[in-house]
């Protein structure tokens, strides 16, 4: 369906049963109040939680920018896909990520695990479980993060229950030790080209910023730790990109001197 600027193409609070899917153009994310959390560009979704079942409602206005085209991917859809016979694979790939979702849900994780007084019962905490996206890295792997202006958009990473470095370069080249449970824009890695290496097996949950700001905004709940947590982020942002400005200049320096 084509959109023009300005058009609603999902209300806030609205049913949903699907999830979407930009095809063309860019849309914005509102919440109630008329703040924009977010951006939308070609090839982005919103509403995967929607489309799994896990979630019955919009959870942000979705507004378009451009003329944008965007089609709707329902449940029904996904549930035909899956039970084709070429579908069977991705069918359990999705009973697990569901599974995993409503996991997260009765755990909090991964606000619970960040000793920040988030409680199972907010509303902000369940709706961020629901959209948080886990990865199990084992020691010897890298956790890949994603730029900003990816399809996804910024992306927060949570870091969780293990012990993770910061590396640099193909080499992987330690930076720093992250603190127990660190919450970092994968961002800011992304631009300087650092991973994120397990010393020990640890958990990473990535989270939208745009989801995690209209679970935050809309929940009077989360005023008690959201301020303690953007804190944490920032703490431990300044720390990370004043290492990787130093591991940058060494490594400069060191291919500089190889050089002459």
């Amino acid at each position: 369906v084509y959109y023009q600027p300005g058009d609603i193409i999902a209300s806030a609070g609205g049913e949903a049963r699907a999830m979407l899917l930009v095809l063309e153009g860019t849309v914005d994310l509102e919440v109630p109040s008329g703040a924009k959390v977010g951006r939308l560009i070609e090839g982005a979704t919103f509403g995967e939680v929607c489309a799994l079942g896990l979630f019955s409602t919009w959870m942000a206005t979705v507004r378009a920018r451009t003329v944008c085209c965007v089609m709707e991917v329902t449940q029904d859809a996904l549930k035909h896909a899956a039970s084709l016979p070429e579908g069977r694979e991705q069918s359990e790939q999705l009973q697990r990520v569901v599974a995993a979702r409503r996991g997260q849900v009765t755990t909090g994780a991964p606000l619970r695990m960040m000793n920040i007084g988030a409680s199972c019962g907010d509303v902000s905490t369940r709706v961020i479980a629901l959209v948080a996206q886990r990865s199990h890295v084992r020691p010897g792997r890298v956790f890949e993060p994603v730029a900003d202006d990816s399809v996804t958009g910024a992306s927060l990473l949570f870091v969780t229950q293990g012990q993770a470095a910061v590396v640099l370069g193909e080499d992987h080249q330690f930076v720093m030790s992250l603190p127990l449970c660190t919450v970092l824009p994968e961002g800011l890695l992304a631009k300087w080209g650092a991973k994120v290496a397990a010393v020990t097996s640890f958990d990473a949950y990535r989270i939208r910023r745009s989801e995690f700001e209209v679970a935050v905004l809309q929940d009077p709940a989360a005023k008690k730790w959201v301020w303690g947590l953007r804190l944490k982020e920032k703490e431990v942002a300044e720390r990370v990109r004043q290492r990787l400005t130093n591991a940058h200049g060494l490594i400069q320096s060191q291919k500089e001197h190889e050089l002459s």
